[in-house]
């Protein structure tokens, strides 16, 4: 499990326990109040994590080759551990562009090392 996936884990206890106390007639409507406005705010983060466990997966595009219908053909190339990754298009002519995240994606291509 990576550290994000163990972080939305923890978020989903963090938001069950305000679900549950906002159930209860332990508090009262002031205190509940709190609990909700904390609760929305872990909502948030939460689903700011799964967007950025998705982005973490990756898409076609980065996690292998991937032939568009256009004749374009982008790849991921690592040639050596200190070349950051490019990407190849074809059609007419070639271009070839330096990148440090998928332009698809948003997927960080190169590691903080």
């Amino acid at each position: 499990m990576t550290e994000t996936e163990q972080a939305i884990k923890e978020y989903d206890i963090l938001i069950k326990g305000y679900e549950d106390d906002l159930l209860s007639d332990r508090y009262s409507d002031i205190v509940k109040e709190e609990f909700k406005r904390q609760r929305d705010i872990f909502l948030i983060g939460r689903e700011a994590l799964k967007e950025k466990a998705e982005r973490e997966k990756g898409c076609e595009y980065c996690n292998k080759n991937f032939q568009h219908n256009y004749n374009w053909l982008i790849r991921d190339y690592m040639l050596n551990d200190k070349e950051r990754p490019r990407i190849e298009i074809t059609g007419d002519g070639i271009a070839v562009i330096e990148c440090d995240y998928c332009p698809k994606c948003g997927r960080k291509l190169v590691s903080e090392e």
